[in-house]
């Protein structure tokens, strides 16, 4: 159940990004951290940080005993510069809603709050954290020391068990390309249902959508195909990627996996396509 929070209006958000609000907020945090934090009016405590991307960090927060991940601006950049990351940023919740309703995987709780650092306000994103969700998420920018377990050290894959493996990853991978994503590769990370691995999509502020012609299916498959396999290579562990030589080279120019399963959603995407003379 999603938990009630005033959600912001995005007008009433971007009135709050400005120089001299963000100023503040970066000049109050930088010298003395997170003193004190309001989520939707109500006292919150932060404690440790979950990820941070520079101009924006996210938080492990506790409001009424329960806990969240909350965005906030970070402390590292020109206050302009946080402003023009967290114009993006305010697009997420939109963007988050529209890819759950296509039925991928995202976080079902995503949503502009009214907050208050230090005294100053700003619109916080609150979100459910990783470890609240009922399947393992592995994120490629902050591991957190989750690791994916779909391959072990010792297991003999080929390109064919490979391929196998990451065929959900390939039904969504076309139905991103049939839906019009235009996804950023930090927003692709995976997750774990039931063993078997699927896209986990977030941080989606500079996501768009429209349509895609069919002439460019192909450069958007690769796209999407590299970042996947790239997100499973940088979660697995150090052990599972220095003992197994196939998942060591999945990452490589040369491997044969991406260009065999960029063919497989290719096919795919042929199938589900209406022939130009029908």
């Amino acid at each position: 159940m999603i938990d009630e929070f005033r959600r912001m209006d995005e007008e009433e958000a971007v009135r709050l990004l400005n120089l001299d609000t963000i100023s503040a907020i970066t000049r109050s945090r930088a010298s003395s951290g997170i003193e004190s934090l309001f989520v939707d009016g109500v006292s919150a405590t932060a404690s440790k940080r979950l990820g941070s991307g520079g101009s924006k960090e996210v938080y492990e927060v506790t409001i009424k005993n329960k806990q969240y991940a909350l965005a906030l601006p970070g402390t590292v950049g020109h206050p302009q510069v946080v402003i023009e990351k967290w114009t993006k940023v305010l697009q997420e919740p939109k963007n988050t809603d529209r890819l759950r309703g296509l039925g991928f995987y995202v976080n079902d709780l995503c949503q502009l709050v009214p907050t208050n650092v230090n005294g100053y306000e700003f619109p916080g994103l609150i979100m459910r954290r990783y470890s609240d969700h009922d399947f393992p998420i592995y994120d490629s920018k902050n591991p957190g020391g989750r690791h994916s377990k779909l391959i072990k050290a010792e297991e003999q894959v080929t390109d064919e068990t490979a391929l196998d493996l990451f065929a959900p990853i390939g039904d969504e991978v076309a139905k991103l390309v049939k839906n019009g994503a235009r996804l950023g590769r930090d927003s692709v990370n995976l997750c774990d249902i039931n063993d078997v691995p699927h896209l986990y999509l977030n941080d989606l502020g500079v996501a768009s959508f429209g349509k895609i012609s069919p002439d460019d299916f192909e450069k958007y498959v690769e796209h999407y195909v590299s970042s996947a396999i790239g997100a499973f290579v940088n979660t697995v562990s150090e052990r599972v990627y220095r003992g197994n030589p196939y998942v060591h080279s999945m990452a490589d120019l040369g491997s044969a996996l991406q260009p065999k399963l960029v063919q497989r959603v290719m096919a795919t995407l042929k199938e589900s396509s209406p022939s130009p003379h029908s």
